[in-house]
């Protein structure tokens, strides 16, 4: 079962300012939710009223990767074209043509 936060008295006040605002969009209310406008606008105001008050998140208190146990992110790779060159013979190709040269 959810548990719903309770509303301090200053949250209902600015729920109730809310509302007054919401209430010059009644008629998108009605055309958007029907019978149940209301219950949405009264919804919609008190969740507006509850995200105001919510303490925000600071994200200083996550540490830097770089300074904890994980060390140091890795340097990027350098990636080469694999693609055959046609005027290149690859490297291990001519080991091998070599080595058979030698021991036949």
């Amino acid at each position: 079962m959810i548990q719903e936060k309770e509303m301090t008295p200053a949250q209902m006040k600015k729920r109730e300012e809310y509302v007054l605002k919401l209430k010059a969009k009644t008629d998108e209310f009605k055309k958007n939710y029907g019978d149940r406008w209301k219950s949405v606008m009264y919804a919609t105001a008190t969740k507006m009223a509850m995200k105001e008050d919510a303490p925000a998140v600071s994200t200083g208190s996550i540490p830097n990767p770089t300074v904890t146990s994980m060390g140091p992110r890795l340097k990027s790779i350098n990636v080469t074209d694999r693609r055959r060159k046609k005027d290149k013979i690859p490297v291990l190709l001519k080991r091998f043509r070599t080595h058979m040269d030698q021991n036949g």
